[in-house]
Formats: structure tokens, C-alpha cells, sequence
């Protein structure tokens, strides 16, 4: 999968990059006969890809359906034991029963095959979009849509490559970094809400006393101002680009402190001190220190989240087998052929068991001795 899925983002990717968005929409052959083989070969890999998803989509059904059918024939049996003077447990079984006979048979509704193949479906529709774009562009070019079409192909090929990161997990050397950047969303998400806390109100001081047409602070009392004494400082302008600013003061970018100076010299000397030390320093380290302990405690257990994730994708193969003679077949060879553990002998390790059981003995028998020496000493 991961081979099929590598092909497939890199035959999306070669055209858009290699030909510019003027002239996509131009085929002069024989010259770009390759592009019509890489859409081609991008056609073919969507459809295989769709037609996996549908198969997954179907033995899905067909496992919630078999599950659903045995859970309630396990129910059934239950009801039959029920003691007549226990009410409560007859109606809590039928009552389960119900919920089981209501329960919608959906795909969808799963949440583990949803969050699976909720980036699938999205890769899968975002490409369809492009290319139907790129068709009508052919068809009947204009600018617009070329450049709808250049930006949406962008966006598309940047999921296109963040989706192989699910089929490279069971991978030992890079399935902990990935299952890793899926953990630190938490970590982004608090990070997030506290930098909001501040970002909001400083944004809206900051607009207050710096952003858009202002007078200098040495011609603030003079009135009425001339146009010469009104201003809009760079970067300022705006609330879209006021807010980009700010953004950008917290990551230490530049930004015109002499300009917010001429405009209210202690305001500015102020705001600025202050949202650097909460932003930039406080909140930012915050967050770095948050991703740090992530980082060391998967990293601390990389073999084990390894073999997690190598054990679901064994999980994932075993439950696409159609039948029961496949499914024995892949468990026999699971059984047989990589289920061994061995472990290599390690002359040096067995030497030092053997001291370290060699000096628990004489400790025993020693502390052993140290007890009837002192029983002895307080009878006498």
C-alpha cells in the first residue's frame, strides 16, 4: 500500500509543478504526451484506490452486521437465565437488545474506520475537484479559473503527501514520529486557547492605538490636523494585516518600532515589552516545553507504539480476508513463520545473573547469622 500510495502522489504531483498555470491548459503534442500518461496513470490509481476504500466500506458493514447478529443471539441466551426476581437485569438485556436492533448499520457511524478514512475520502474528493477543474480549464481557459484550479491543486497535493504518513506507522525507525505528531495536536490545541487568551486583547489594543490613519503623537493637540500630520504605519493598515503584524512579533519578525513610537512613544515602548514577555517568551516556551515531555515520552516508548501500530495493520489484513480459508491460511503463517521469539545468547549477561544471584545468597545467609547472633545476645 505504501508503494501504491507513493506512485500515486508523485503522478499528481509532476504535472502541476513542472508546468506553470498559463499554460496548463495547452497540450502540444508529441512534446507533452508524458502528461497525458502521468493523468492517465493519476486516473487509474484513483480508481483503485476508490475501489479499495468501497471494498473496506463493505466488509465493514458485513463485520458490524456478523457482530450486531451475534451480539444479540448472546443477549437472547442471557435473557433465558435471567432469575425471576431480579427485574433489573431482564429489563437492562432488553433494553440492550433494543439499542442493538435500532442501531443503524452505517459506515460511517464507526468511529474508528471514520477518523481512518476520513483523510482518504477527503484526498479522494479534493483530486476529482481538480481535475474536473483543470478539464474545464482545458476546455474553455480563463484566468479564473486556472488560478482556482492552480490553488486547490496546491493545497490538494500538500494532503496528498501528509496522507502517507498513516501507511508509514508500522514502521520502527519512523511510526513513532508520525503516531507522535497526531499526539501533539493536543498539545497545539492548548497552546492555541492560551495564546488566544492574549492574542485577542492585545489585538484589539494594538488596532486601538496603532492600527490604520493616525495623527503623530507631537501633532496630536493641534487641530484640526492636516494630512501631512496623518499617518498609516506599515504593517498597520489594516485589521487583516494588524493581526498578521502581532502574529509575527511573537516569532521576534521585524517590525516598525520607531513608527509606533512617532505615534504614542509609551504606549508603544509598552505594548510591545509586554507582548513580546507573554507571547514570544512565556507562552511560546510553554508550548515548546509541552512538545518536549510528548517528544520524550513517545520517543521512550517508540518500540512499543511501533509494534502497536504493526499489530493494527496486521488487524487491518486479516479482517479484509473474504473467507475462512484465508484468514487460516494468513493465521497459520502468522503462527509458523513469524511468531518465534528468539533471543541470542549473551555469555556475559548469564555471568552476572549468576554473581548477583551468587551475592543475594550470601546476604541472606549472612543477615541470617546477624539474627541469632543478636536473639543470642538478648537472652544472655
Amino acid at each position: 500500500m505504501l508503494s501504491l500510495n507513493l506512485i500515486f502522489a508523485i503522478l499528481w504531483t509532476i504535472d502541476p509543478v513542472i508546468t506553470g498555470m498559463h499554460r496548463r491548459h495547452l497540450y502540444k503534442f508529441p512534446i507533452d504526451i508524458w502528461r497525458i500518461f502521468t493523468f492517465c496513470g493519476g486516473v487509474i490509481s484513483v480508481v483503485i484506490i476508490i475501489v479499495l476504500e468501497i471494498k473496506s466500506i463493505k466488509l465493514s458493514l458485513n463485520r458490524r452486521k456478523n457482530w450486531r447478529k451475534w451480539r444479540l443471539s448472546e443477549m437472547n441466551r442471557d435473557l433465558i437465565y435471567c432469575h425471576p426476581k431480579y427485574l433489573d437485569e431482564e429489563l437492562f438485556i432488553k433494553h440492550k437488545i433494543s439499542e442493538l436492533k435500532n442501531m443503524a448499520n452505517m459506515y460511517l457511524k464507526d468511529p474508528c474506520n471514520f477518523n481512518r478514512n476520513i483523510l482518504d475520502w477527503s484526498v479522494i474528493v479534493m483530486i476529482i475537484v481538480c481535475s474536473i477543474s483543470h478539464m474545464v480549464d482545458v476546455v474553455h481557459h480563463s484566468i479564473s479559473i486556472a488560478r482556482f484550479n492552480l490553488r486547490f491543486t496546491s493545497i490538494t497535493i500538500i494532503m496528498l503527501w501528509v496522507r502517507l504518513m498513516k501507511y508509514v506507522k508500522p514502521y520502527t525507525v519512523i511510526g513513532p514520529f508520525v503516531v507522535m505528531l497526531t499526539l501533539l495536536l493536543k498539545d497545539i490545541l492548548k497552546f492555541f486557547y492560551l495564546y488566544m487568551q492574549f492574542y485577542i486583547p492585545y489585538a484589539c489594543a494594538f488596532w486601538m492605538l496603532f492600527g490604520g490613519s493616525k495623527v503623530y503623537e507631537k501633532y496630536i493637540y493641534i487641530q484640526p490636523n492636516t494630512p501631512d500630520q496623518i499617518t498609516q504605519i506599515p504593517g498597520w493598515e489594516t485589521p487583516g494585516i494588524a493581526l498578521w503584524t502581532l502574529f509575527r512579533i511573537t516569532l521576534v519578525d521585524e517590525y516598525s518600532f520607531e513608527d509606533l513610537a512617532s505615534l504614542d512613544s509609551v504606549m508603544a515602548l509598552l505594548m510591545i515589552f509586554t507582548w513580546i514577555m507573554i507571547s514570544g517568551v512565556l507562552i511560546l516556551n510553554l508550548f515548546i516545553a509541552l512538545m518536549s515531555d510528548s517528544f520524550q515520552r513517545i520517543h521512550d516508548n517508540a518500540h512499543a507504539v511501533a509494534k502497536m501500530q504493526q499489530a493494527i495493520l496486521l488487524s487491518d489484513i486479516e479482517n479484509n480476508f473474504q473467507n475462512d480459508r484465508e484468514k487460516l491460511e494468513y493465521s497459520n503463517i502468522m503462527k509458523t513463520e513469524y511468531s518465534d521469539i528468539s533471543t541470542t545468547y549473551n555469555e556475559e549477561e548469564i555471568d552476572i545473573q549468576k554473581e548477583m544471584r551468587d551475592s543475594i545468597l550470601q546476604l541472606q545467609y549472612e543477615l541470617s547469622d546477624l539474627t541469632k547472633f543478636v536473639k543470642e545476645h538478648i537472652k544472655t
